[in-house]
């Protein structure tokens, strides 16, 4: 592979699920909290957009995913979803206690996640078209370009705001099932797109996706391989001997000690 961006320094790669959602509501201060203090390398997030231009770290976009709430992100300003509780719906346990109901977890945006992580690396998935203007001039103004690794959910060529994004970028879930389909076939060699990483499930509708080959094939393309999401250990230990670059969990201390594991081998 050619020498990577230094967003990759320290792999393989610790990136956390909506923080450490394992252990806190998910896209909230203390997942993210948690999460380096358990040593992450990265925050995987997924941003949304306000009604009035804001870009929110929020998964699906429905608020009743995480609130009392309901409906979708972009029917509300941020000074409406300032109103909901983030941690509403947390429950380790199955149901039997909410421990962070009521505790003034709030819908983080993107522009308080890089303001109080100053330093930390993110993952970001905008998952709709219209957060990618806004998510761009964001980070442009923030100078973080450099700690940002992008994806999308849709096709860049329909995102002229990150159509030309300078830094690292991910796969697009369009570009994902491109490979993943030319790869089953042996024809991968017609790939010729400028992707860093390749973030994938391990599994994809019942089927394998991640296999030694494919990691193989995909270093030899110049792209690294993050698996998402990953949070069993077992799992960890066989999918850092096959070499990817990267897990995607919602346990980054587990992750952080199968690594360990793996580089003491």
């Amino acid at each position: 592979m050619p020498m990577p961006h230094s967003y990759f320094s320290n792999e393989p790669m610790v990136l956390a699920h909506r923080g450490a959602s394992a252990y806190a509501p998910d896209h909230t201060f203390e997942a993210m909290r948690i999460a380096l203090e358990q040593g992450a390398d990265a925050i995987e997030a997924d941003v949304h957009l306000s009604r009035d231009g804001h870009p929110v770290l929020h998964h699906g976009g429905d608020l009743s995913e995480n609130t009392e709430g309901s409906g979708p992100i972009g029917r509300y300003t941020l000074s409406e979803l300032r109103d909901f509780d983030a941690g509403y719906r947390f429950s380790p346990d199955g149901g039997a206690t909410f421990p962070y109901r009521g505790s003034g977890l709030r819908v983080l945006t993107l522009a308080e996640a890089l303001e109080a992580f100053p330093e930390t690396r993110f993952n970001l998935d905008i998952k709709e078209r219209r957060a990618a203007g806004p998510t761009r001039r964001l980070i442009d103004e923030r100078g973080a370009g450099g700690r940002v690794l992008l994806a999308a959910w849709y096709s860049w060529q329909r995102a002229p705001a990150i159509r030309n994004w300078p830094g690292p970028r991910s796969a697009t879930l369009d570009q994902m099932l491109t490979f993943i389909v030319l790869h089953w076939t042996r024809t991968d060699v017609l790939w010729g797109k400028r992707v860093d990483a390749l973030q994938v499930p391990e599994r994809h509708w019942g089927l394998r996706v991640v296999t030694p080959r494919l990691v193989e094939r995909a270093h030899q393309l110049g792209m690294r391989v993050h698996v998402w999401t990953v949070d069993d250990e077992t799992d960890m230990d066989r999918l850092l001997e096959w070499g990817v670059d990267g897990i995607v969990t919602k346990r980054p201390d587990t992750a952080v000690k199968a690594r360990e594991r793996f580089l003491v081998k």
